[in-house]
């Protein structure tokens, strides 16, 4: 049955398509054999921009995020970052629930200066882009590790705790072992002025592992106030909630 549009409706909806065909243009060089199908910007401190993209046959996800330094210079920013996503549908959605490289995100801001990720006033999915953009790389970069993809950067206590402590959860390569992440203990410690860091194996993932990272933002151990934490019934955050009280309860013992 066909359905009238009214002229608001209908003048969107021409914006939003001439919009769709100009990014298509200044991206088809850049990142060339993938389709961008849908552009959205979100509120919040990072105004962040996110690009949809189907890839084409004869592309792979690792194909476009080793051109991050080009992605970054067209865009003319450093807060770029690419990631993956299931299959990706024509109308932009993901097909939840899929496990696939067959689409990928660009996410971006004009800012060039990053909040800290325990920063209480940045949203989850802004936590999730600053972890991709300052943690992730550093991770890449040691051959043992190489590029292991972010599930969540979650802030698990609440506005209560005596601390702040975020678990950022990712998935190791085919073979990998926790003790491949110890020598970035120093590294984060550093980055995060961080008081603890530590790495869990919280479960399996295919024949790779869920790797979280436990850090805490608090210099000194607290002596009379209790750490709070969040409560939240998905699993993979769940488990590293777990292995975050875990750890903060020995250190309160010691």
């Amino acid at each position: 049955m066909y359905i009238a549009m009214s002229a608001p409706t209908w003048m969107q909806r021409i914006r939003k398509n001439r919009e769709l065909a100009d990014r298509r243009k200044f991206w088809e060089s850049i990142v060339p054999r993938t389709k961008l199908i849908y552009v959205e910007q979100e509120s919040g401190v990072l105004g962040l921009n996110v690009e949809t993209f189907q890839l084409r046959d004869g592309s792979t996800f690792e194909d476009v995020r080793k051109r991050i330094s080009a992605i970054r210079n067209a865009l003319e920013t450093q807060s770029a970052c690419v990631c993956p996503v299931g299959v990706v549908l024509d109308s932009g959605d993901e097909n939840l629930g899929t496990i696939s490289l067959e689409g990928f995100r660009i996410v971006w801001s004009d800012k060039q200066y990053l909040p800290s990720i325990f920063d209480e006033s940045i949203s989850q999915h802004e936590r999730d882009f600053i972890t991709r953009i300052e943690l992730i790389p550093k991770l890449s970069e040691d051959e043992t590790i190489g590029y292991c993809p972010l599930l969540h950067a979650r802030m698990v206590t609440d506005g209560n705790s005596s601390e702040k402590v975020v678990v950022v959860s990712v998935v190791s390569k085919s073979g990998g072992r926790i003790s491949d992440f110890d020598k970035m203990k120093g590294y984060i410690k550093e980055k995060y002025h961080a008081r603890l860091v530590e790495f869990f194996n919280d479960g399996e993932f295919d024949s790779s592992m869920i790797v979280s990272i436990v850090i805490s933002a608090k210099d000194k151990q607290a002596d009379t106030q209790e750490v709070s934490f969040i409560t939240t019934g998905t699993i993979p955050i769940a488990k590293g909630i777990k292995s975050a009280q875990k750890i903060i309860k020995v250190m309160k013992e010691v």
